[in-house]
């Protein structure tokens, strides 16, 4: 059951995994500049860092794991709708921000939802609880993201936390093996007063690869970000199936004609 759900969540598993070998591939390369602005009559030595741009391809293939994921969803309403003789063509998983308004959702006229049945209505309202407090208030997330994606590209930041095994030395003191940590803007910035300053080995960087700000995801790492969204769309799928096969022969349900599948969205 649920088959081209299933195929949207692997495909989108596709798209992560390719986002992963991407940016680590990125990361090993000399993809970050360091520089010393030094001010010999100040005796002040100023260790900063800057990063390139990442690949162009980094923001489609995060807008198109965004897609499958929320397109699954929409599948899976699809399949319930169709299976409880509702208009398939009017059907969309329901994720909303307010409680209440997933409530009116289920249970009233917008859209075709409410025929798939008591039980469906139960699992989404009880269990996976698509609005803001609920256990799947990421979907949200998930639904704001896509829909984001159609206009202006999810472009990851770089955020630096930290430059590490630095070593080096000034006219008093000599550091090796050192870690610096980047500020609350994520920006190191560096500054040694000293009259002498040399580095013996520049480091490396110590960053994560983040939703940027403004973003429901805003600062949380982005492929851990979207292998938890893929996980709860796929429990979402196994749970509806579960509760399919729960349901007791001769309740007036039909399985789902061999072949048949929902429209492309």
């Amino acid at each position: 059951m649920f088959e081209h759900a299933k195929l949207k969540i692997k495909r989108a598993n596709q798209h992560i995994e390719e986002l992963r070998v991407i940016l680590n591939d990125f990361l090993q390369t000399d993809f970050y500049r360091r520089r010393v602005e030094s001010d010999k009559q100040a005796g002040r030595h100023t260790l900063t860092f800057e990063a390139q741009p990442f690949p162009d391809c980094i923001p489609l293939i995060v807008g198109d794991a965004m897609h499958n994921l929320r397109t699954a969803l929409d599948f899976v309403a699809y399949d319930i709708v169709t299976l409880g003789g509702g208009p398939g063509d009017e059907a969309k998983f329901p994720i909303r921000m307010e409680e209440e308004d997933l409530v009116t959702a289920l249970n009233g006229n917008q859209g075709a939802i409410q025929c798939a049945g008591a039980d469906c209505i139960t699992l989404i309202y009880d269990t996976i609880q698509p609005y803001k407090g609920g256990k799947g208030e990421s979907l949200i997330a998930l639904r704001d993201l896509d829909l984001a994606d159609k206009h202006l590209h999810l472009i990851p930041v770089l955020s630096i936390t930290g430059l590490g095994g630095v070593s080096g030395h000034t006219a008093s003191a000599l550091f090796l093996d050192t870690t610096f940590i980047a500020g609350p803007d994520g920006k190191l910035n560096v500054t040694f007063n000293s009259p002498v300053f040399e580095l013996h080995d520049e480091g490396k960087p110590i960053f994560d690869v983040l939703f940027d700000k403004g973003h429901v995801l805003e600062r949380q790492p982005i492929v851990p970000a979207l292998q938890k969204l893929s996980q709860l769309v796929a429990g979402c799928v196994q749970a509806f199936e579960q509760t399919y096969l729960a349901r007791t022969p001769g309740s007036g349900h039909t399985p789902p004609v061999a072949g048949s599948h929902p429209p492309t969205t």
